[in-house]
């Protein structure tokens, strides 16, 4: 997002093929853009869990392919 915001002056939204709306990118922040983007608050993207994590099943460190991507990492539960 922050590439949005450096170079442009007014974001256009379209979501599933319809305008959503133009705003000054001067006049939103990262929060907001993706607000328009999805359709809901950024809040609920990630919602508070109400079961606790499941035992660790596997761990992964620094995961790379040449020339694709690096430094990825995570823990599957």
């Amino acid at each position: 997002m922050n590439e949005v915001f450096a170079i442009a002056d007014e974001v256009a939204v379209f979501r599933d093929g319809a305008y959503i709306g133009l705003q000054r990118a001067d006049s939103m922040d990262g929060d907001s853009l993706i607000s328009m983007m999805v359709g809901r608050e950024l809040t609920q993207l990630f919602p508070e869990r109400d079961k606790p994590v499941g035992k660790l099943l596997m761990s992964v460190r620094d995961l790379a392919l040449d020339g694709v991507f690096e430094g990825v990492s995570f823990d599957l539960h």
